[in-house]
């Protein structure tokens, strides 16, 4: 299994890593797509060790390859850090999977007491990172928190179909929509407790479905630290949703997150 969307640079991951990583290897996931929040995250995930155990491109054995994708998210958006974040994507062409965490959160707790100037600002962020997508051939890894359709629309505008919409809130008439055009939707653990994205897996095709835990995000339990182990439970839940097997979606969303991100 891949897990299309983690946060493995969180500091609630770090002082059980490796084992965190091995209990994820055991339950299957020998993918993960590490996304990073800003330029300084993303400066430390691309001068990590590649000789590591851990980050390096053929890992130790009973660890999942970890592939890097760094990007600005909505939250964290600066105008002062696109220069930042072009530079390392352009120096990095070769050593990364994708562009993201990024995209648009217009949440009210986000956008606060200044509504216009912070959403005018992610939407500048968001633009320059899918420019910087289409000019080097690249994914984006995307966040639409309370800006389903307006994520989506940017998208295209900017030329761009070559995207995972992770946790995707909107409507799922807009997800069903956007998948004809070639986006992929990801799924994580909390499908066990949340019926948007139940609703989310049975509308849009299994051909258009990848899987993710955002961790240490979205557990399946309210509260709880989520990690990549938990993958297994959003495959089983797409099963269910699908009338398929667990076997069955493994191999399309492995296969699906293989050609999103050109890898084998």
């Amino acid at each position: 299994m891949w897990d299309c969307h983690a946060h493995l640079l969180d500091e609630s991951l770090s002082s059980d890593l490796k084992e965190t990583l091995e209990q994820a290897y055991t339950s299957g996931v020998r993918a993960i797509v590490c996304v990073t929040e800003n330029t300084e995250e993303a400066e430390r995930l691309l001068h990590l060790q590649e000789t590591s155990e851990i980050w390096s491109a053929q890992p130790a054995a009973g660890l999942p390859t970890i592939f890097k994708c760094i990007g600005i998210h909505p939250t964290q958006a600066k105008l002062e850090s696109v220069e930042t974040l072009q530079r390392l994507v352009r120096e990095n062409r070769e050593k990364i999977c994708g562009i993201g965490e990024c995209g648009l959160d217009f949440t009210p707790r986000v956008l606060g007491a200044q509504p216009d100037e912070i959403k005018a600002t992610q939407i500048a962020v968001f633009d320059a990172q899918i420019a910087l997508a289409r000019e080097l051939d690249l994914p984006l890894n995307v966040h639409s928190r309370s800006a389903g359709h307006h994520v989506l629309d940017q998208l295209r505008r900017g030329g761009v179909h070559r995207a995972v919409l992770h946790a995707f809130d909107g409507r799922a008439h807009y997800a069903e929509m956007a998948a004809k055009e070639g986006f992929f939707f990801s799924i994580p653990p909390n499908i066990v407790r949340s019926s948007s994205f139940a609703d989310l897996a049975r509308r849009v095709p299994l051909e258009s479905l990848l899987l993710e835990t955002d961790s240490p995000a979205l557990a399946p339990i309210a509260g709880e630290r989520n990690v990549p182990a938990n993958l297994m439970l959003a495959c089983a839940a797409v099963a269910q949703m699908k009338s398929v097997s667990v076997e069955t979606v493994i191999e399309v969303t492995s296969r699906n997150a293989a050609s999103l991100f050109r890898r084998t």
